[in-house]
C-alpha cells in the first residue's frame, strides 16, 4: 500500500483578473496608450510527486531480482522526516535524500544473499511546485460591436525553474538522490493582436 504515483496532497490554484482605472477616462496620447489596460492570470501551489527508493541489489535470496521490486529500510533511529535533506531546494539539488538514513536489503542467506527491505511504497514526495502565468491586455474600442484587443501573455513569469522527484532513487547507485530535471517550460513570453467585429 502507498500514495498513488499522481498524489497531490495539497494544491491551491488561483486565477484574477483586474481591469487598471488609473488613467481609464484620459484623452489624448494617454488615452490611447495607458488606458483600459487589464492584468489576468493563473498560480498554482501543490505538493511535489511521490517516488518510491529501491534496492537494486535486494532480494538476491530468491535468485534473480526483479529491478524495482525491492525497497532499502530506514537505519536505526531514522524517520521518513531525518532521510530527507534540509535545506532550499537548490541546496538538495545532489542530495535531496540523507543516504545515512536507509540501509540495504539486510542479508539472510549464509552466502550473503539479501531479501527485502521494509520501506513502503512512495514512501518520498518530491519539491514542491508553484507556477505564475500572466497577461497584459489593451483594448481599443472602436465602435459599439468592434474592438481590438493586444495581448501579452506570459508563462512562468518568474522564470523559476520547478524541480522534479529525484531521478536516482536506488541505494546503491553513487548519484542517489540527486535530481536531474525540471518540469514544464523556463519563461515564454508571446504577443497577440485580435479583432472582434
Amino acid at each position: 500500500m502507498g500514495l498513488s504515483d499522481f498524489d497531490r496532497t495539497h494544491r491551491l490554484v488561483t486565477s484574477y483578473y483586474y481591469e487598471i482605472p488609473f488613467l481609464a477616462h484620459a484623452r489624448g496620447w494617454a488615452g490611447a496608450t495607458l488606458a483600459n489596460w487589464a492584468v489576468s492570470g493563473i498560480s498554482t501551489f501543490q505538493s511535489g510527486l511521490p517516488f518510491r527508493v529501491t534496492d537494486s541489489a535486494g532480494g538476491s535470496v530468491f535468485g534473480a531480482a526483479i529491478p524495482g521490486t525491492s525497497t532499502p529500510s530506514l537505519a536505526p533511529g531514522a524517520t521518513i522526516s531525518s532521510a530527507q535533506a534540509s535545506g532550499s531546494i537548490e541546496q538538495r539539488i545532489d542530495g535531496y535524500l540523507n543516504p545515512a538514513a536507509l540501509v540495504p536489503a539486510p542479508a539472510v542467506g549464509i552466502d550473503g544473499s539479501t531479501g527485502f527491505g521494509d520501506l513502503g511504497r512512495n514512501r518520498f514526495r518530491g519539491p514542491f511546485q508553484q507556477n505564475w502565468d500572466m497577461s497584459f491586455t489593451r483594448t481599443w474600442f472602436i465602435q459599439e460591436k468592434q474592438n481590438l484587443k493586444f495581448s501579452v501573455d506570459m508563462f512562468n513569469v518568474w522564470n523559476h525553474p520547478v524541480f522534479d522527484a529525484p531521478s536516482r532513487t536506488d541505494v546503491e547507485d553513487p548519484s542517489f538522490g540527486h535530481i536531474t530535471s525540471t518540469v514544464g517550460t523556463p519563461r515564454l513570453v508571446q504577443f497577440s493582436l485580435r479583432y472582434s467585429f
